[in-house]
């Protein structure tokens, strides 16, 4: 198996366990020091963003990952591409569409989530869409 599909296994995993919260799995995921940033700008360690999946405040329903492009830098390897998510935040059901950024670490011969970075995209239906 190549880095690249391990690496695509990898999000796949996470996606999933994101929805079952499965800790089991998102703790050999996720590295200790992960910096999750979500697309409000709101930051969280993995200690913080994990307790929100457990009490609920934060329920992922479908995530659906799109465009993916990998570049790989020695013991780091970034992902980018469109995170489409429907999620249950603070009782509130969303729809969000992401531009995001995952940063994968090789520790210990296991891939580790380092940071997860998104940006809320505007709605593609909106006219006159101008560039920032």
């Amino acid at each position: 198996m190549s880095e690249e599909q391990a690496i695509l296994i990898c999000e796949a995993r996470r996606s999933k366990a994101l929805i079952d919260v499965n800790l089991a799995i998102l703790e050999d995921l996720l590295h200790d020091e992960l910096i999750w940033t979500h697309s409000s700008a709101r930051v969280e360690s993995k200690k913080e963003f994990l307790s929100s999946l457990v009490s609920g405040a934060t329920q992922y329903l479908s995530i659906e990952l799109h465009e993916q492009m990998i570049r790989k830098h020695g013991i780091v390897t970034l992902v980018t591409g469109v995170a489409k998510i429907r999620a249950n935040i603070k009782g509130n059901e969303r729809s969000l569409q992401n531009r995001y950024l995952a940063v994968w670490v090789m520790l210990h011969q296991s891939w580790r989530m380092a940071a997860w970075q998104s940006t809320a995209t505007p709605p593609s239906d909106l006219p006159n869409q101008v560039a920032a």
